[in-house]
């Protein structure tokens, strides 16, 4: 039976950035032998000395997902593998919770991923604010003043801004038109003339990198229903499929403290 020299080569999904430290296990066609094993280099790569035949590849990777995959050997030969970075749309990140709850594989990735998220709305609605940045268009109402208070922040760009349909200019600071904080929009020479939802804004507002007490408060949160699946005697808890709830006291009064900071206290009249 030949021996193939075959190269293993492990991109993420969508392009050509290699995949380095990857665990590749190649098992019999029965999925109940281990035949080799290795790690991939600083390029993607593994090369492997393998009969011809049927081989399942496994591939594990802390942060990404990749899916088994079932390779006949006949001849010398690369073989492709792409791995999808896991991204975890919450107010923290997969390796930072994996960092703080000393977890050593990634057997619970969904879990911790619904964890994430759950605590991550439960912040959200908290906070009563948007945290991550993104772009907003609100409709408001003039009140004839030169001022008008916007409903997201910190705010880092405005891209429009009209008046009764009637766009207004980005000022520089002497000529007619408007300017902005990280709260506030300001008008020169104009004013938010009286009417209903006859002003327009288009802006983006939030944080591209979430603030420590944000991003720690969310950790916490993830690690608290965490541990409930290994505590003792708590055996009605189902984790992987329960709807997960937070509430209010299960943050604690030092996380309050920090978090106070970003929370919204006041309303913002239409």
């Amino acid at each position: 039976m030949a021996i193939r020299n075959i190269t293993v080569q492990l991109y993420e999904t969508g392009g050509t950035v290699p995949i380095p430290d990857v665990s590749i296990e190649v098992w019999n066609a029965g999925g109940d032998s281990l035949v080799t094993a290795g790690i991939s280099d600083a390029n993607g790569q593994k090369l492997l000395l393998l009969a011809d035949g049927t081989y399942n590849f496994k591939f594990v990777k802390s942060g990404f997902n990749f899916s088994p995959s079932v390779v006949v050997i006949s001849a010398a030969a690369t073989v492709t593998i792409y791995g999808t970075a896991i991204a975890f749309s919450g107010l923290t990140t997969y390796a930072d919770v994996k960092e703080f709850l000393k977890v050593g594989n990634d057997n619970d990735q969904s879990l911790l991923g619904r964890l994430v998220l759950a605590a991550s709305d439960f912040l959200t609605t908290w906070l009563s604010r948007d945290i991550k940045s993104q772009t907003y268009t609100e409709y408001r109402n003039g009140k004839g003043h030169s001022k008008l208070m916007l409903k997201n922040y910190p705010v880092t760009a405005v891209s429009s801004l009209a008046i009764n349909g009637v766009p207004i200019p980005l000022s520089d600071g002497q000529s007619v038109g408007y300017l902005f904080d990280e709260r506030s929009l300001y008008l020169i020479g104009y004013t938010f003339t009286i009417g209903f939802l006859n002003v327009k804004i288009v802006y983006t507002a939030g944080y591209t990198t979430i603030p420590y007490a944000i991003s720690q408060a969310c950790i916490d949160l993830v690690a608290l229903k965490y541990k409930e699946k290994d505590r003792v005697g708590v055996q009605s808890i189902n984790l992987a499929t329960e709807t997960i709830t937070y509430k209010t006291w299960d943050l604690t009064s030092q996380a309050k403290g920090m978090l106070n900071e970003y929370r919204r206290t006041t309303p913002i009249d239409q």
